[in-house]
C-alpha cells in the first residue's frame, strides 16, 4: 500500500492541554503548543493510525484518563469528515491477535487542534507493565482528498516501534516501513494509581453480596471494570473470574 510514501504535507497549528502534578503526558511526536506537522491524508475506510507508549515500569499500575488526537486539514474550513469510527486502546503492541481492551463511542474532531477526550470514568487501568498503544480508526477517511482532514505526524522523523497503521489490505504494520516519516500526534495522559482490591466493587472496605450486585450492573452497563478476565469481552466466563477473586478475599 504504497499511497502512504505519497502524502500531502503542511504546517499547521496545535493548541496544547495542561496535566495536573500528578499525571504525565505520554508522548512520542515533536510537535510543541503552536507548532507544526504534516497532514496524513492516504487513509482509507476501516484504516488505523496509532501510537505506542513504553511507560517506565515505575508507572504501574495506571489510570489511562485522557486521549489527545492532532487533527488538521490542508484548507481549514473545508474538511468535512470531522466525525471518525472511535478510539481503540491496546494493552502492548498491536497485532491480528491483541484485542482492544477499551473502544470508544464514535469521536467528533475539530481540525486545526489537539483535540482531548476524557475517559477518567471509564477506569481503564493497566495494572502490569507492558506497551500502550493508543489508534484511532477512520469511517470518514481522506482517501487522499486535499479537502479532507486526518491525523497529523511531526516533522523529525518515525520512531521505530512506536507509531502502527492498520492497512485494508495487510492488517498492522508499522507506519514507518510505509513511508510515513514522522511520528504521529497522538498523546495520553496517564496517572500513577494504587489498585483497590478488585472484588471490592462498591469500594466500601468489605466483601458482600452487594459487590456481586454492583458487578452485575458494571456487566449489564458494559463497564470496562467488568471485563474480569481482561479480554476484551463481557461474558460468563467474566462472572467466573470475579467469583474467584472474591473467593481469594482482599488483603
Amino acid at each position: 500500500m504504497k499511497r502512504f510514501a505519497l502524502l500531502t504535507s503542511m504546517s499547521l497549528c496545535f493548541v496544547a492541554s495542561t496535566v495536573s502534578a500528578q499525571e504525565v503526558t505520554l508522548q512520542n511526536d515533536s510537535i510543541a503548543a503552536g507548532g507544526s506537522g504534516n497532514v496524513q491524508l492516504g487513509f482509507i475506510n476501516g484504516e488505523f493510525g496509532a501510537a505506542t507508549f513504553y511507560p517506565d515500569f515505575s508507572m504501574f499500575p495506571l489510570q489511562i484518563k485522557r486521549v489527545q488526537i492532532g487533527w488538521s486539514a490542508l484548507i481549514p474550513g473545508q474538511a468535512q469528515n470531522n466525525v471518525q469510527d472511535g478510539i481503540f486502546i491496546y494493552e502492548g503492541t498491536p497485532s491480528a491477535s491483541n484485542a482492544a481492551i477499551f473502544v470508544s463511542d464514535p469521536i467528533q474532531l475539530t481540525p486545526q487542534f489537539l483535540n482531548e477526550y476524557d475517559f477518567e470514568n471509564e477506569a481503564i487501568i493497566i495494572a502490569n507493565p507492558a506497551p500502550i498503544t493508543v489508534g484511532m480508526k477512520f469511517s470518514d477517511a481522506p482517501n487522499g482528498s486535499f479537502l479532507a482532514a486526518s491525523l497529523v505526524t511531526d516533522l523529525d522523523g518515525c520512531q521505530p516501534n512506536k507509531n502502527f497503521i492498520f492497512a485494508v489490505p495487510g492488517g498492522w504494520v508499522p507506519s514507518c516501513s510505509f513511508g510515513v516519516t514522522g511520528d504521529f500526534n497522538i498523546r495520553i495522559v496517564v496517572e500513577h494509581i494504587e489498585l483497590p482490591c478488585y472484588p471490592d466493587c462498591d469500594n466500601n472496605g468489605t466483601l458482600n453480596v452487594f459487590d456481586y450486585i454492583c458487578f452485575g450492573n458494571a456487566f449489564a452497563t458494559a463497564q470496562f471494570y467488568a471485563d474480569c478476565d481482561g479480554n476484551g469481552s463481557l461474558n460468563v466466563f467474566d462472572y467466573i473470574c470475579f467469583g474467584n477473586e472474591y473467593s481469594v478475599g482482599c488483603p
